[in-house]
C-alpha cells in the first residue's frame, strides 16, 4: 500500500509501482488486484473542492458510486451480510507518513 503512494503523473499507473497479479474488472476498465480480501468497483458520482478560510483548494471530496464489490469469503459472514472486522484487519492511512490499525471492537445496542 505504501509503496503505491508515489506522487505520480495523471496518466502513470500505480501499477507500475508493484508487481501483484490483476485480473479483468467487471464493470469499470482498469483492472483489478486478485489478493485484497475486499475489492470494490466504483465509478466516479460527484467531485467536491475542499477549500480553506482563504478560499483555496486544500483537498476533494469524492462520492463514489459501487458497480461492484467482491468479498474474500474469510472476512464476510454470507448468513448476516457482515464484514467480519476482526479477520480483515483493515489499515488506515491516517496523514503523511501515518497509519493506523485497526483496534478494540466495540459493540453497543441501538436505541428503539
Amino acid at each position: 500500500m505504501n509503496e503505491t503512494a508515489a506522487n505520480l503523473k495523471p496518466d502513470e499507473s500505480e501499477l507500475s509501482l508493484i508487481d501483484i497479479p490483476t485480473v479483468k474488472s467487471r464493470s469499470v476498465t482498469p483492472p483489478g488486484l486478485v489478493d485484497p480480501l475486499i475489492r470494490l468497483e466504483v465509478t466516479l458520482q460527484q467531485e467536491i473542492p475542499l477549500k480553506n478560510d482563504e478560499d483555496t483548494v486544500v483537498s476533494d471530496l469524492f462520492i463514489l458510486k459501487v458497480l461492484d464489490y467482491y468479498f474474500n469469503e474469510t472476512v464476510f459472514d454470507l448468513e448476516k451480510e457482515y464484514i467480519l472486522s476482526e479477520k480483515l484487519r483493515p489499515v488506515a492511512r491516517l496523514a503523511g507518513n501515518n497509519y493506523a490499525l485497526f483496534g478494540e471492537v466495540l459493540s453497543l445496542v441501538r436505541p428503539n
